[in-house]
């Protein structure tokens, strides 16, 4: 056999290869290690696609809809990590948060998953870091189901046994903002009242820097009554409407 042959016979079993090992490993996982990419590929792919997304194309499509490795680089059932969907949107349009999630969230399913974003990124302040810290993309947190990393110290409730995101539950608890109280579930849609975030205090900012106390008022003869508690126990005049906050 001529050399021209055997080189163009080691160039077709090497194509077809490498064709097959693209298709067969990335049909059983996305990021594991049989999948073809490394084992901590969930956040370093995004600087190797920066680098040169040629290295997706090849086996992804130009697209990145499937190619000849059949894995889609979008949302669906094959393409996942720790519970969560890739990418919504192309990534090579969409080349920020919004090729996965929407800002803020606004859909149902995990990685755009409205629950409270939008009211708490409204919030003066708060952006995605704030209850995220140390979770963007390509990060090791990044894409931890249920997982937020612990809040920024400042966050933290004055007098509370709890700080921090119950996954099981998918409520906060210790925060500031709520007054240290266990906050509703995350993705609740019944309206909160007043007493759910600020508790009644026996002096100012006590035990919460958010507690109602507007001091003391001594009836004759009398025990000294709070006068937030004094004005929810009467109506409003002319009224059998109790006065509340």
């Amino acid at each position: 056999m001529s050399q021209i042959k055997i080189a163009a016979l080691i160039i077709s079993v090497s194509m077809a290869l490498a064709l097959a090992g693209c298709g067969d490993k990335n049909e059983k996982s996305t990021f594991d290690a049989d999948s073809g990419h490394p084992s901590n590929w969930m956040t370093t792919h995004k600087t190797s696609a920066t680098a040169n997304v040629n290295n997706c194309t090849k086996c992804h499509g130009t697209s990145l809809d499937g190619g000849i490795a059949q894995v889609s680089c979008f949302s669906t059932t094959r393409t996942s990590y720790n519970g969560f969907a890739c990418h919504a949107t192309n990534p090579l349009t969409n080349v920020n948060c919004s090729s996965c999630h929407v800002s803020p969230p606004n859909g149902t399913t995990a990685p755009n998953r409205a629950g409270a974003h939008a009211k708490h990124v409204a919030l003066a302040g708060v952006t995605c870091a704030t209850c995220h810290d140390g979770g963007g993309s390509g990060t090791s947190n990044h894409a931890k189901s249920l997982t937020v990393s612990p809040f920024p110290v400042s966050y933290q409730a004055k007098a509370s046994t709890a700080f921090g995101y119950n996954s099981a539950d998918g409520t906060c608890s210790g925060i500031i903002c709520h007054g240290g109280l266990k906050t509703p579930q995350w993705d609740s849609t019944v309206a909160i009242g007043c007493v759910q975030c600020h508790e009644q205090g026996t002096a100012s900012a006590v035990p919460q820097y958010n507690s109602f106390f507007s001091g003391l008022w001594t009836i004759t003869a009398g025990t000294p009554v709070n006068l937030h508690n004094l004005h929810n126990l009467v109506n409003i005049p002319s009224t059998t409407i109790r006065v509340v906050c």
